[in-house]
């Protein structure tokens, strides 16, 4: 099973957790699963101080990794959001453009599902 999660924007975050922790109950032996965040949604991979209650994924993502999922960012989101690549978990990886990667997984037999 391969599966690629887009993230667009931050409010995707919940839902990729909520979603994910049900997938994780029920996921087969062996399965390639990616989040890809890109826009806005690459905030949600550097450590902010977030007021109290809102919703933070930075710290969550570990969780994510131990369950064997793969964390992607945008090189052109992190450079429209002013993110410096060195301020990403040494866990996230960086794909040149969203888009394309997007494209290539889902012509590889990945599943698409947006967040």
């Amino acid at each position: 099973m391969k599966i690629i999660y887009h993230v667009g924007d931050m409010q995707g975050w919940p839902k990729v957790f909520n979603s994910l922790a049900g997938f994780f109950q029920v996921a087969p032996q062996s399965f390639d699963l990616l989040i890809l965040a890109n826009g806005p949604g690459v905030q949600g991979l550097v450590k902010t101080d977030a007021p109290q209650g809102d919703f933070s994924p930075y710290d969550r993502l570990p969780e994510l990794v131990e369950k064997g999922a793969k964390i992607l960012a945008c090189e052109n989101a992190l450079r429209r959001n002013n993110i410096d690549v060195k301020a990403l978990p040494a866990f996230v990886s960086t794909v040149p453009s969203s888009i394309v990667e997007l494209a290539e997984k889902q012509a590889a037999g990945y599943s698409y599902i947006r967040a």
